[in-house]
């Protein structure tokens, strides 16, 4: 892995609370950015908690395809959806 990019996951773990992520990703991404970003964790979260695509596609607009996408990384990635989806369930 790229020093570059390591440094970036360093610097995220300093991050103390939502209002410093908030900052940091304000200034690090475009508003656009910072949306798509937004948008990606949404369907990543409803399909783990088990919503059809087409229920997604009507709540964040994103295409099949994008939403096909993000379910391969809900059923074979690392496992850190699931596992964040669980923890915002436990502390909401």
């Amino acid at each position: 892995m790229r020093a570059e990019v390591e440094e970036l996951f360093e610097v995220l773990t300093l991050l103390r609370n939502p209002q410093e992520v908030q900052d940091f990703l304000t200034d690090l991404m475009t508003p656009g950015e910072i949306e798509g970003l937004a948008v990606r964790w949404q369907n990543m979260k409803l399909l783990a908690e088990g919503l059809k695509r087409k229920e997604i596609r009507a709540k964040t607009r994103a295409s099949l395809a994008t939403i096909s996408r993000a379910n391969r990384v809900v059923i074979h990635g690392t496992g850190m959806i699931r596992t964040l989806v669980e923890r915002l369930e436990e502390s909401g």
